[in-house]
């Protein structure tokens, strides 16, 4: 189900997530003949992670999302495309989050 394109000197995959098509950048250059493959095989292990989390139960909750919510998700997201989800995750947990509590 997942494909690849190129978009300037960079191979991207598309993948289906929840019902939507979404875009991730590869690690790979359109340069090398080879990246092609590898673009493909990174796509397909995206979309193999996705229907995987999906398969796992992971509940999915009708309706407005809280801010922890929606951080949930969209480190899981920077962590499935391989980028800074950990730092990202860090400076969420230690500087985001406490300034929004603060304010209820």
């Amino acid at each position: 189900m997942a494909y690849i394109y190129q978009r300037g000197s960079k191979w991207w995959c598309r993948v289906k997530e929840t019902g939507k098509w979404v875009s991730y950048a590869t690690p790979f250059g359109t340069a090398d003949a080879g990246d092609q493959r590898k673009a493909k095989r990174f796509a397909e292990s995206v979309q193999a992670k996705i229907e995987e989390r999906l398969r796992g139960g992971v509940p999915v909750k009708a309706g407005p999302i809280t801010v922890r919510q929606y951080l949930v998700i969209w480190i899981e997201k920077r962590r499935d495309a391989d980028l800074d989800w950990k730092n990202d995750q860090g400076r969420f947990k230690h500087h985001v989050l406490p300034v929004i509590v603060c304010f209820r």
